[in-house]
């Protein structure tokens, strides 16, 4: 017997083969952006937790099923990227903002820093400039007080000094005086032998001063030679204080009484250190009127401002004795005729003056000495 196939099996071999069912959609959700937060994004990222957060799309809702309007707009998401760039744009414009606050306050913090220096500086240049000028005004007063303690010495030193002169001095005015007196015995001798001459012959005397200058008078070519010759000239004037001058008369009369001789050669007196014709010239009275020479028969009508002495180095052998009689002889006339003393330069001659032309004198009588001790050798 033929076997007959079963109808269950034949109609499975002559079904068509099934497509396999499709394999479901995946609908696993993509990975959520995140953003970073930098130090400064803090207080950002709180508000950014305060927001509310996506809600997550549930497994039934993946496939093919179809979203309506309102679905669209309740799962819209959030755009977060915006969010963060307005946030970073804040963020950059805050930094800016503290970058250009920072640095003007920098600016400003230098600035006082620069005005504090400048004040400091300034503060000090002033205690500076006071401290000089503290010093200086110390500096002032002492100079001052020993200006004042100098010019103390120097009047006790002068005093002292005319002291001394006074004390050497007296013996010279003793000696002037006998000198005087001698030649006034001399003269008064002669005078009253010229006297009974006179009186004998009838003739009317000339002035009796006058007289003795003219009898005396000596002849100057050694003494005009020697103020010719000199290596050096000491000069003493004495100038009168009365506006009308040195009478003519008075002078000649002290000038004789002093031991001076006219000479009329020259005409100006003479004083030597001996009456020897051959003595050495000791100084010359000239008048301070050019040409300095006296009008010795017209001297009582004759008035001078003022006359000058001049002592030759070399000269007299005793250099320092005729210094002194020069010096004499013009505080004589300083003294009867109201004159004041002048140096060679017509500036007051004080004590100082007259002790440095005394050591003068003498410096230049020890270097004449030593050249005469060295040309005798």
């Amino acid at each position: 017997a033929s076997h007959t196939p079963e109808p269950h099996a034949e109609l499975e071999s002559n079904r068509a083969p099934e497509e396999p069912a499709a394999a479901e959609p995946d609908i696993t959700p993509e990975p959520e952006p995140v953003l970073r937060a930098e130090p400064e994004d803090a207080v950002f990222a709180k508000h950014a937790s305060d927001a509310p957060k996506r809600r997550q799309l549930r497994a039934d809702t993946a496939g093919d099923h179809e979203l309506d309007d309102d679905e669209i707009d309740e799962y819209r998401l959030v755009d977060f990227e915006g969010i963060g760039r307005s946030f970073k744009r804040r963020i950059i414009e805050r930094r800016k903002e503290k970058a250009i606050k920072k640095a003007e306050k920098a600016k400003r913090a230098e600035a006082a820093a620069k005005q504090k220096a400048e004040r400091k500086a300034l503060e000090a240049e002033q205690r500076r400039e006071a401290k000089q000028a503290a010093e200086a005004e110390k500096a002032r007063i002492a100079q001052e007080k020993a200006q004042v303690r100098e010019a103390a010495a120097a009047n006790e030193a002068a005093a002292q000094r005319d002291a001394v002169q006074q004390a050497h001095a007296e013996p010279e005015l003793e000696r002037y005086a006998n000198s005087a007196s001698r030649y006034e015995d001399h003269y008064q001798s002669v005078d009253d032998e010229y006297d009974d001459a006179y009186a004998a012959q009838g003739v009317v005397r000339a002035h009796p001063t006058l007289e003795k200058a003219l009898r005396h008078d000596v002849n100057g070519e050694h003494a005009k030679e020697t103020l010719a010759n000199a290596d050096e000239l000491v000069v003493i004037s004495v100038l009168s204080r009365d506006p009308e001058g040195f009478d003519g008369d008075k002078l000649l009369e002290l000038m004789m009484a002093c031991g001076l001789r006219y000479c009329r050669a020259m005409g100006v007196f003479n004083r030597f250190e001996t009456e020897s014709p051959n003595s050495e010239l000791q100084f010359s009275m000239v008048n301070v009127l050019k040409p300095g020479t006296f009008p010795i028969e017209e001297m009582d009508e004759f008035v001078t401002p003022g006359i000058t002495f001049l002592m030759p180095l070399p000269g007299a052998v005793d250099s320092s004795a005729a210094f002194e009689a020069m010096v004499e002889t013009a505080m004589v006339v300083v003294r009867h005729m109201g004159g004041e003393l002048k140096d060679e330069n017509r500036s007051v001659m004080t004590a100082q003056t007259i002790e440095f032309a005394r050591q003068r004198v003498h410096e230049f009588e020890r270097r004449h000495r030593l050249h005469r001790h060295m040309q005798a050798r």
